[in-house]
This record gives structure tokens, C-alpha cells and sequence, in this order.
């Protein structure tokens, strides 16, 4: 980071390392304070004189002396600890307004006629390639920031963290998985078209080309209990789609997780459910905020042809209720699995798009007991001219357990999956294996 004439310039790794440093002398002080003060010269040891009181009294004011120090040290360090993180903190965002500057730029390339084009062409959009690239440099960012909370969280010192012991363990266990995340997010070939690193995170990726040659779109929306460190699982169910179609159909995934899939169950509490996975609470705004990305970023990066289908798995079959009734411009809009769609009246549910819906629960998935109750909205099932499909077999053709059935619409194969295969694909016999 530079500044210009007159300014400043930050070197970021030694900046960052120091910031990982002085934790550890700020415990060196705390060490020698405790080792001062544990070990205390009895009375005893000093003679029964006026001399040997006087000696011992001394020793006694040069202990508390130096501890005293040293605690002043202590916080003189904590102060500069403190000033150096808010400078990290500026650096970072800098960074982090540069990436969106560059994404801007790009914008702009396009509108003045540059070469660059996005999807069939059209006008002032940044294409994925440009995005992907602006966001891989935030990954990096992100990745390097997440390294020293971990660091923090390990000795102990972290301002991230408030709370027990266990909750210091789960916190670091937390922050190790997020960089795994962002190494698999680096390492891969996945097209980040969005990332927001803040709170549980924020993604969009596209597995496969968007273009205005691309046949089909699945845009999948995960369900509740997901965040930035379920990325990966939600990434490889979506190319089972992508290497299934390269073979027969030509399919791109988009593993939409740009907002709030809120918990089902709370960690660490003795309450074994999470009211925020049962009520709509972000549903609506998912809503409104998946209808924008299909409807003004998706569209116009794939060919007027291209067959776009949404999948809304469980609890975001909700956020699609919200965007179908809003005017969602897909071809396909599936409801997998899903206690509700959100709205009370599924014949509310028209848009000037044509979209065929679809729906699907297995028999004995719990979930049913939610579809048509307060907490959801209507079933799926009686939208009108909905088409309902069947799940509950796996690809052996047998009958899946009821404590694994909901969380298997997506394995390769099963009845549910081969479903959802021919509807992104448009497939003429929706229940036939194609």
C-alpha cells in the first residue's frame, strides 16, 4: 500500500507479522509478571530486627515496583497492539476498495467500447472472467487476515473471541476451516463471481463457462445451517450436474450463498433448535437478493436461449417463494424438499416469465410435517400447474431412511437427483433417466 507525495508506505507482510508478533511479547510480560509476583520472600526469612524489617520491606516495595511496571508495559504494548491491528484493518479495506475499484474499471473498459464483453455481449458489465479475477484477490486478502485470527486464537489473545475455553476451541476450529475454504476457493477452478468474507460469509461461484454458447444454468440455493465453511460441499454436489452434462446436455452451476442461511441448531447451547431456521427471518431478503442476481447480472451474461432453472433445497424454498412471486426470471423454479415457499397463497405466484414450477418431497421426509403450517407458507405442492416429482430411492433403487432422506436429494443417481438433472436440461420425460 502507497500513498503520494507527502504520504505513506505500508510493506504488508511485515506489517502483518508484526501485528502476529507482539502477542507473544505481550505474554512474555505477562509470564514475568506472574513468575515476580508468585513467588514472595516470607517475613520469616528476615530477622526479628529493625534492620532486617527494613530489608524486608524494601524487597517487598521493589516487587510491587517492578510489577507495577511491568504492567504498565503490558498496556503500553497493548496500546501499540491495538494501533498497529486498526492499521491492518485500513490496509485491508484499501485493499479491499481497490479489488472493487478494478471490478469498476472494467465496467467502465466495457462502456467505452473496450474489449472487453460480458456474456452475449452486452454493454457495461464486468464479464466473470473480470470478476473472478477481482475476487480471488479478496480470497487472498481474506485468506491472510483469517491466518492472523487464527494465530490470535491460539495464544490466547485474540479480540475475536470472548468466552470459554470450549468456545476458544470451537473458534479456532471455525477459523481452521474457513482457510481451508479459502485454500480451495485459490486452488480451484470455480468462477468466484461474488465474496464477502464478513461474519459467515458471503459467495457466488459458477462451475462451467457463462457465455452466450451456454445451453443450461442451475442456480442452487442451499438450505439452512450453511456458510462460508459449507462452500466446498455445496460446490462438489454442483458439479455432479456440470460432469453429467458435459456428457450429455451442457450444464453450468451457480452455488448461490450470497446472504444469511441461518442455523438450525444452535452450538454449544442446551436449545436444540434455532428460532431463526424456523421462522422466515432472511428468507424474504434472500429472496429479493437472488431475484437481482438472476435477473440483472445472470441474464445478461448467457445467451437469450439459455435455459436457467433456480433449486431452492429446504428452507431456501422460502427466498424462492419470494422471488417467483416477485417475478423471478428463470425457465425452471424447483422446490426441493422445502417445508414452505414463503407466501400464503401459492396462487400467487405468477410472473410474466413463464415459469414452470416444480416440487418435490420424499414421503417420509420429516420436512413434510412443516409444508402447509405457519411457520413456512403453503406447500409447493398446491401451486397451480405445479409439477410434482417423486424422491425417497437412491440410485439402488431403494427406499432411503428417514433420518437421511432430506439431506440426499443431491447424491448422484437417486431418484431425487436425476429429477433435478432433467429439469435444468429440459429433459422431455422429466422422471426418465437420461
Amino acid at each position: 500500500m502507497t500513498s503520494g507525495a507527502g504520504g505513506f508506505q505500508v510493506v504488508q507482510e511485515e506489517l502483518h507479522g508484526a501485528v502476529r508478533e507482539l502477542p507473544n511479547q505481550a505474554k512474555v510480560l505477562d509470564d514475568t509478571r506472574q513468575a515476580l509476583v508468585a513467588r514472595q520472600v516470607p517475613a520469616s526469612a528476615f530477622a526479628n530486627v529493625d534492620a532486617s524489617a527494613q530489608a524486608g520491606a524494601a524487597h517487598a516495595r521493589t516487587v510491587e515496583d517492578n510489577a507495577r511496571a511491568l504492567a504498565a508495559s503490558r498496556a503500553e504494548l497493548d496500546r501499540i497492539i491495538s494501533e498497529m491491528r486498526g492499521t491492518a484493518a485500513t490496509v485491508r479495506d484499501w485493499d479491499k476498495a481497490k479489488a472493487d475499484q478494478q471490478v469498476a474499471q472494467g465496467a467502465d473498459r466495457i462502456q467505452a467500447g473496450g474489449d472487453g464483453s460480458a456474456g452475449d455481449g452486452s454493454a457495461g458489465r464486468p464479464t466473470p472472467a473480470m470478476l473472478n479475477e477481482a475476487n480471488r484477490q479478496k480470497v487472498a486478502d481474506a485468506r491472510d487476515q483469517e491466518r492472523q485470527v487464527l494465530d490470535e486464537l491460539r495464544q490466547g489473545m485474540s479480540l475475536h473471541h470472548q468466552g470459554s475455553e470450549a468456545d476458544r476451541a470451537r473458534a479456532i476450529a471455525d477459523s481452521e476451516q474457513r482457510i481451508q475454504v479459502y485454500d480451495h476457493l485459490l486452488a480451484g477452478d470455480a468462477k468466484i463471481l461474488r465474496f464477502d468474507p464478513a461474519g459467515d460469509g458471503r459467495i457466488v461461484t459458477a462451475v462451467g463457462e457463462l457465455n452466450a454458447d451456454t445451453r443450461n444454468v442451475a442456480v442452487f440455493m442451499p438450505g439452512a445451517d450453511n456458510s462460508m465453511n459449507t462452500y466446498p460441499y455445496q460446490e462438489e454436489m454442483a458439479r455432479t450436474f456440470v460432469d453429467r452434462g458435459d456428457a450429455a446436455g451442457g450444464i453450468t452451476s451457480v452455488v448461490w450463498m450470497d446472504g444469511s442461511f441461518p442455523p438450525v441448531r444452535d452450538p454449544g447451547s442446551l436449545r436444540p433448535l434455532h428460532l431463526d431456521g424456523l421462522m422466515l427471518t432472511s428468507a424474504e431478503q434472500l429472496g429479493a437478493d437472488v431475484r437481482q442476481f438472476v435477473n440483472t447480472e445472470l441474464r445478461p451474461m448467457v445467451g437469450a436461449d439459455t435455459r436457467v432453472s433456480v433449486i431452492a433445497h429446504s428452507y431456501a424454498g422460502a427466498a424462492l417463494g419470494f422471488a417467483d412471486r416477485a417475478g423471478l426470471n428463470a425457465d425452471a423454479a424447483y422446490y426441493l424438499a422445502v417445508p414452505g415457499i414463503g407466501i400464503p397463497d401459492p396462487a400467487n405466484l405468477s410472473n410474466d416469465y413463464g415459469t414452470v414450477r416444480y416440487a418435490t418431497v420424499a414421503p417420509n421426509d420429516p420436512v413434510g410435517l412443516f409444508q402447509g403450517g405457519w411457520f413456512h407458507g403453503a406447500s409447493p405442492a398446491d401451486i397451480p400447474g405445479v409439477v410434482v416429482l417423486d424422491a425417497g430411492r437412491d440410485r439402488e433403487n431403494n427406499v432411503v431412511s428417514m433420518w437421511d432422506v432430506h439431506n440426499s436429494m443431491y447424491d448422484p443417481g437417486s431418484e431425487s437427483w436425476v429429477n433435478v438433472y432433467n429439469v435444468i436440461t429440459n429433459w422431455p420425460d422429466v422422471t426418465a433417466t437420461p
